[in-house]
């Protein structure tokens, strides 16, 4: 069975997409997606380059651009990752996300949340949660007000 068949269970769809993601075969990841898909993931746009609402194959590219802009790698690590069925279109996905900036070089660890549906054969949504804090902590340079610089002290 091939994941884009409408037989294709959401599990199995899902834990294909999580393989190819993992090989950082992005291109095959597209014949797993509706074209009308919609992906949202938290966080404040100007910090995190792939956070916000994404519609379409279009914005798919956008997401994937915004990952590759922002980050020098990523991964979902396998060992912790979780698919569990939500009712019979809906997967949810448990792990631990790890990025390093490409832009400050330092690192983020996040527990993160996947929630997927899939409709006949390919992803119509995604919904992600993630602990956007410790991303925007590595992604934003130090000294542009991102308030984890101390407050200067006045010299006597």
């Amino acid at each position: 069975m091939r994941a884009t068949d409408t037989a294709a269970e959401p599990l199995d769809v899902i834990a294909i997409l999580y393989e190819l993601f993992g090989q950082g075969r992005l291109d095959e990841t597209f014949d797993l997606m509706d074209p009308e898909v919609r992906l949202v993931e938290p966080g404040d746009p100007d910090v995190v380059p792939w956070a916000g609402e994404f519609h379409g194959h279009d914005g798919l590219r956008r997401f994937y651009d915004g990952l590759a802009t922002g980050l020098s790698s990523i991964s979902i690590d396998p060992e912790t990752l979780r698919l569990a069925p939500i009712g019979d279109d809906r997967v949810l996905a448990l792990g631990t996300e790890r990025g390093t900036s490409a832009r400050t070089g330092e690192s983020y660890i996040t527990q993160s949340a996947w929630v997927w549906t899939v409709r006949d054969g390919r992803v119509a949504q995604l919904r992600a949660y993630h602990d956007t804090e410790a991303m925007t902590r590595a992604l934003r340079p130090h000294g542009d007000g991102g308030g984890s610089d101390p407050l200067p002290v006045d010299e006597p």
